[in-house]
């Protein structure tokens, strides 16, 4: 071991011609070379310490932030997830993050939280909706038949349970009766599909559209409009289940969900 990088060290001529230079390993410290070394040295150690204070101002920064987090999620002030790997429904209690399993031996997609405390949650594997009440650990099925239910939220007046259906083009609308159970289901939203390329049409100049919508996370608004993640982007409807418009992808990445952010 002859010294780290930028050293300088004596070694023969011999060496340093016939084994250094050839396999790149050293050359010859000229005068010239030890000024350019040490100056690209005193570069390197003002950048590092400008990093350094960087990373100090950061973390001073992140010491008098505070983050708070609204936890609407749940009236009980937890917020609630889905942990599929796991087969579980689990909620997380702020501060400190202490963690409960709500529900288990199940293949959560998506959920919603009620202003009762009730969760609704999406597997889609199962074409199944399924009812938890935490506070009593009650488990129960209260649709199947959907093709693959996934997003998933209420309506303002809590009256209403919306679900997208990812491999069909319908957003469905069930009634939230007081015992959790769902009653007049109905197919209320209808997504717009991407253009199938690979189809042509009867009359060759007409689009053919795809059956697959890839509707996903959901969300509604304060004046009861719906939010619908999807493959074309955010579709939104009006309360009657009128198509508003669609927001288009912020990029061509595949769509999961979305939310609103803010106090307002």
């Amino acid at each position: 071991h002859l010294g780290h990088r930028g050293d300088v060290v004596a070694v023969s001529r011999g060496y340093l011609r016939n084994y250094l230079v050839p396999r790149k390993l050293a050359e010859e410290a000229t005068p010239a070379r030890i000024a350019e070394v040490e100056r690209l040295a005193s570069v390197r150690a003002a950048q590092e310490a400008r990093t350094q204070e960087q990373a100090q101002d950061i973390a001073a920064t992140l010491t008098k932030t505070v983050l708070t987090i609204p936890m609407r999620s749940g009236p009980d002030g937890r917020l609630y997830g889905c942990v599929g790997k796991d087969k579980q429904l689990v909620a997380f209690k702020f501060p400190g993050g202490e963690k409960t399993v709500v529900a288990e031996d199940v293949q959560p997609n998506d959920l919603v939280v009620t202003h009762k405390g009730h969760v609704y949650f999406t597997e889609t594997g199962k074409k199944q909706i399924t009812f938890v009440k935490p506070k009593t650990g009650e488990k129960r099925a209260v649709d199947t038949g959907i093709t693959a239910p996934n997003g998933i939220t209420v309506s303002p007046d809590q009256g209403t349970l919306a679900v997208s259906d990812s491999a069909g083009v319908h957003v469905w609308a069930m009634r939230i009766e007081p015992d959790g159970s769902l009653a007049h289901k109905e197919p209320y939203m209808t997504l717009r599909t991407e253009v199938d390329v690979n189809a042509k049409s009867p009359d060759g100049r007409s689009p053919v559209y795809k059956t697959r919508s890839s509707g996903d996370g959901m969300t509604s608004d304060r004046q009861g409009r719906y939010y619908v993640a999807s493959a074309v982007g955010v579709q939104v409807f009006d309360p009657t289940g009128r198509m508003s418009g669609v927001l288009p992808k912020p990029s061509a990445k595949f769509m999961t969900s979305c939310g609103f952010g803010g106090p307002n």
